[in-house]
């Protein structure tokens, strides 16, 4: 979840129209915070009124979980597994423990990768039905490697068999297909390649 800031707190820890990833959600006496750092070097993070912000991007982490935190804050609270679970995680994270602060920046940094990964899911389901309705899809992203592969229901059609690796130390793609199905492995930063020898197995030649 991403929110823009539209009103400045009289702390001046927000920055007017500065935009901010959401790594919870509480629900206190009426009102909603959310959970953010205003300052991305900082390991404290404080909650805000909701009223400060406008959501522009509502996907949340599909690893949260749902409970009442008892800790410093009691309240119903929607975040990471250890806020949720230890009382005492957010007192010792604010408190500088190293193993506390260890937790939050591996959970911080497995939501903001799987609302990104949420979003090439469905920007690539989209992008493929809109190539050809008669296509079938099995997809996963783990690690921010791209796992996909592609079958097409209508057996009139003939395809391209392609076989094609790159790699360049840190990035890569494997590019398999013969008649019928197209298979890729790829980090998410060579998906447009990807998509590229797609369109060339399905016969499109106008890709830009």
């Amino acid at each position: 979840m991403i929110v823009k800031c539209i009103k400045e707190d009289r702390h001046e820890y927000l920055g007017l129209n500065r935009t901010y990833f959401v790594h919870g959600i509480q629900y206190e006496e009426g009102r909603v915070y959310y959970c953010i750092l205003p300052f991305e070097d900082d390991r404290e993070w404080y909650r805000f009124n909701s009223e400060y912000f406008q959501v522009i991007d509502e996907t949340v982490p599909t690893n949260w979980k749902f409970g009442m935190h008892r800790g410093f804050f009691e309240c119903f609270t929607a975040s990471y597994e250890e806020l949720i679970a230890d009382e005492d995680h957010y007192e010792k994270l604010f408190d500088g423990d190293p193993i506390e602060e260890e937790i939050f920046w591996k959970r911080r940094a497995e939501m903001i990768d799987d609302v990104y990964n949420t979003h090439i899911i469905k920007d690539f389901n989209r992008f493929i039905y809109d190539l050809s309705s008669n296509l079938s899809v099995q997809m996963n992203i783990a690690n921010k490697v791209l796992d996909i592969e592609i079958s097409d229901t209508n057996t009139e059609a003939k395809h391209r068999k392609m076989n094609i690796l790159k790699d360049d130390g840190y990035s890569w793609y494997l590019i398999e297909s013969d008649v019928s199905t197209f298979k890729a492995n790829a980090t998410n930063d060579y998906l447009r390649p990807v998509l590229k020898y797609l369109k060339l197995w399905l016969g499109r030649k106008n890709f830009r």
